[in-house]
């Protein structure tokens, strides 16, 4: 037994020793080479004639009246006071606007309902007792959209167009300055912790000209309901410039809102040639992952901006604080930019022919051993492969909505949608868009009923022939269908 003690004594002190020389062997790697790393990862970046300094990313504030963020309801979240946050035990400062939320223009249409809105609320949803107006807005759409045809009845409409008529002077103001030429938020660029106030109430703002556009349409009044999309295309146009990634999704989620009273409306032949075409030109300027690219050299450069002195607050409650603090923030920052360079130099690059899709972006995975020593790097890059996987499907369905503008408007002068693409070209488009995820054109068909198939293999290229999938990345993305947005779980869970 003595023996056996010794010998588990021996182990014991073997182990620590060897814990304890990995562990300062560790701490001077992170501590010598992450520096070194970095300086030769600016080299290579700056070499390649990219930009690190955020001040010469980002454009230059135009004047006010030339500026979609130039109006006093902007200026008044832009109008900020430097603020001490916490978050997952990490003080860090930043800004905050210097009026309270109840206070900014921008907020006053969120009253709570009247007992008249009340009734009329639960005359079209008996169990809804909400009492806040921006949720019973939401959710009269959000239970539409749940539905298998997506309408909105017109007892939905009248409601909606009551609730949202507290608003109507706030919308009203927005589409006028959505026909402002340039849009950049006067911002405190501090880098990681840079404030984006704007941003809640951009989703907001796209929610109720949704609500007004769908409600208008469904009633037959369809110029007012084109000016409400001509707005939300305006913004998703406007917001090319607007420097992180957060604002790429929140410029798709304002493209989807877009989107969906546009597709409504074909399904329900309400649109006339017109506004069918106005809708056409403003979709086919953007460029979601073009935008994309751009979006990720700003983020870069905030993160190049950030003061590693100090631990970083970020939400990755998955995520060991000691991967947030300055040591190995700084250690894994040369790897992150490295790595991000791909990212955009693939989104730059790309050959068009092949798509943008999970074959042509295989080569952006991290490999094995450098996920175990980069775990930081290796979230962010999950999530940037979402966002690229997110630009190319909502691109895609921004290609699939141009052409069925386009069949709408020559169903209008022929009486029936036409066999092939052939027949758009060139009077009604100049040039039949592809899909973005395979670069090839989109698989169209005419149904037995005379309406329309319209659809593109997803992200996979795993076709289910014109079908949605279950799950996100699976199937096809069909037109005027969701995209699946639930995840597989992997094998054993």
């Amino acid at each position: 037994m003595k023996r056996f003690f010794k010998w588990a004594a021996v182990a014991v002190g073997v182990l620590f020793i060897t814990g304890l020389i990995v562990s300062v062997c560790g701490y001077l790697w992170m501590r010598y080479w992450g520096p070194y790393d970095e300086k030769q990862a600016i080299r290579e970046i700056l070499a390649k004639g990219e930009k690190l300094n955020l001040g010469e990313l980002l454009p230059q504030r135009p004047a006010d009246d030339q500026n979609f963020y130039g109006d006093p309801i902007w200026l008044e979240l832009a109008d900020m006071v430097p603020s001490t946050e916490n978050f997952n035990g990490v003080t860090y400062e930043t800004f905050k606007p210097r009026l309270p939320a109840d206070k900014l223009q921008i907020n006053r249409w969120k009253t709570s309902l009247s007992s008249e809105e009340q009734k009329a609320l639960q005359m079209i949803k008996a169990d809804d007792e909400t009492k806040e107006r921006k949720r019973a807005i939401r959710d009269i759409l959000s239970s539409r959209n749940a539905e298998r045809n997506h309408a909105l009845s017109e007892e939905d409409a009248q409601t909606l167009l009551l609730l949202l008529s507290p608003a109507d002077q706030f919308t009203e103001r927005v589409r006028s300055l959505s026909k402002k030429p340039n849009a950049v938020f006067p911002n405190h660029y501090i880098g990681f912790h840079t404030p984006q106030p704007h941003i809640m109430p951009i989703l907001e703002v796209a929610t109720l000209l949704e609500a007004h556009a769908r409600a208008e349409l469904r009633l037959g009044k369809t110029e007012s309901a084109a000016e409400d999309i001509g707005a939300l295309i305006r913004i998703a146009q406007l917001m090319r410039w607007h420097p992180s990634w957060i604002e790429s999704l929140v410029k798709n989620a304002v493209v989807s809102t877009a989107l969906r009273p546009i597709c409504e409306g074909i399904v329900r032949n309400a649109w006339p040639p017109l506004q069918l075409a106005g809708f056409e030109q403003g979709l086919s300027s953007i460029n979601l992952p073009e935008d994309l690219s751009w979006a990720l050299r700003s983020e870069r450069a905030m993160m190049f901006a950030t003061d590693l002195s100090k631990p970083l607050a970020i939400a990755m409650p998955a995520m060991p604080n000691f991967f947030m603090s300055p040591l190995f923030l700084r250690y894994d920052r040369g790897h992150g930019m490295r790595f991000s360079q791909k990212f955009i130099d693939t989104l730059d690059d790309y050959d068009r022919s092949e798509g943008l899709n999970e074959k042509t972006v295989r080569h952006l995975h991290m490999p094995w051993g450098e996920r175990c020593l980069y775990p930081y790097a290796e979230d962010a890059h999950l999530n940037i492969l979402n966002l690229i996987q997110g630009a190319s499907e909502k691109q895609t369905q921004i290609n699939q909505t141009v052409i069925a503008c386009a069949l709408e408007r020559y169903r209008i002068s022929h009486g029936s949608y036409p066999v092939s693409f052939d027949a758009l070209v060139p009077e009604y488009l100049t040039k039949i868009p592809n899909s973005p995820i395979t670069g090839k054109a989109m698989n169209y068909s005419l149904n037995p009923d005379g309406t329309f198939l319209l659809w593109s293999p997803g992200w996979n290229l795993k076709t289910l022939g014109g079908k949605p999938g279950e799950f996100k990345g699976d199937g096809d993305i069909v037109w005027g269908k969701t995209i699946p947005m639930k995840t597989k779980q992997p094998l054993g869970e």
